[in-house]
């Protein structure tokens, strides 16, 4: 039985440098037996997770984020929203795609959903025949501000993201005589695929491999699919949308509408009462 999916995050003190490593085995499963996506459509959704998920490190305590991938070439629509607690949701859109695209055209928009309900702050991304990874590192570098890279496991269901970290003192000038990111990746670079090649799944033998190697772990959480969908959320949307076209909303003789989640699959049943109730 595979253990709860924990982000970890590790401080290389020699190098200025954190390490957040995602152990995503027990979720990705969850997304299996959720989603009807098959072969290549459910690897793309694998890949997509495993390279959104590490960034929940660098949000605040309570904060969240939604990434809205709109490709117009290939067409397809994926959605991932997770927050600094390790709740997160996803879709790929359609359920029949299947495909691994190497380039795609169209729009990334980010969401960023501060604590106590203050005003989201939204960026947009423009891909013109981009990589997938080329997008992850334009989300980093303009809309988080950090110098980070993703690195997604090909053999276990993990991701690395390697951060360096800010200088101390920005105001005073100084000579920063730690790697660069680029000389970081290429120093870690075999130590990232030997612990990706381990497959590990126990929280205890994954801080106890990274802490034989010099890291010191600062902080761990657990990560979970959870929708917060609901019957009344669901009716709510309905209402709005027979609100407005009250005409053709409903087919003749039609008494019941069924209505599924696009996140859980999780399927809600309504009469008709319900949906016209407080809105004529």
């Amino acid at each position: 039985m595979l253990a709860e999916s924990q982000l970890y995050s590790f401080l290389d003190r020699n190098n200025d440098f954190l390490i957040h490593f995602f152990e995503g085995q027990k979720l990705i499963q969850d997304l299996v037996l959720i989603h009807e996506l098959k072969d290549k459509g459910f690897s793309y959704l694998r890949d997509l997770v495993l390279s959104t998920q590490p960034m929940i490190s660098l949000l605040k305590p309570n904060e969240g984020f939604g990434v809205y991938l709109d490709s117009e070439e290939p067409y397809f629509r994926w959605k991932i929203e997770t927050n600094w607690n390790g709740n997160m949701r996803t879709l790929l859109a359609p359920e029949d795609f299947n495909i691994i695209p190497s380039k795609i055209d169209g729009v990334c928009r980010l969401v960023k959903i501060p604590p106590n309900n203050q005003k989201p702050y939204t960026s947009f991304i423009e891909l013109k025949q981009s990589q997938f990874n080329e997008v992850i590192n334009g989300i980093l570098s303009k809309s988080f501000q950090n110098q980070s890279i993703i690195q997604v496991s090909d053999v276990s269901d993990q991701s690395m993201m390697l951060m360096k970290l800010p200088k101390a003192k920005v105001d005073k000038e100084s000579i920063d005589s730690s790697p660069s990111l680029k000389e970081y990746l290429l120093l870690k670079k075999n130590e990232v695929q030997e612990i990706f090649q381990m497959a590990l799944n126990s929280s205890d033998k994954i801080i106890e491999t990274f802490t034989s190697k010099g890291y010191s772990l600062i902080n761990q959480r657990k990560v979970q699919f959870h929708c917060p969908c609901s019957k009344d959320r669901m009716l709510f949307t309905l209402r709005n949308l027979y609100q407005n076209n009250k005409e053709g909303f409903f087919k003749p003789e039609e008494v019941k509408i069924e209505m599924k989640c696009d996140y859980c699959k999780k399927l809600f049943s309504f009469f008709k009462e319900e949906i016209i109730q407080a809105t004529s």
